[in-house]
């Protein structure tokens, strides 16, 4: 009766769902997300991608728009501009 259960415990272990760790995140993006205008935000990996870069101000250099959440993991989340600077 033993393989039942330890069985049963593997299944769940694999369908809980949780917060994946952060994935490798670029120097212009961190720093970012650590300004002080998003203190009390983290990025969202729960989203994949996590973040787009284009020119999204028409500046000629790469910006960002990253999914983010409060750091308590819980809602709101949203999405943050993330100015390029050359």
């Amino acid at each position: 009766m033993k393989s039942p259960t330890v069985f049963l415990v593997l299944i769940v272990m694999f369908i809980r769902p949780e917060i994946p760790e952060s994935p490798a995140i670029p120097v212009r993006i961190k720093s970012c997300i650590e300004s002080r205008q998003l203190s009390g935000y983290k990025i969202d990996p729960r989203v994949n991608p996590f973040y787009l870069r284009g020119d999204f101000d028409g500046d000629g250099k790469p910006d960002f728009a990253v999914t983010i959440i409060i750091q308590t993991g819980r809602s709101p989340s949203g999405l943050a501009m993330c100015e390029g600077n050359g």
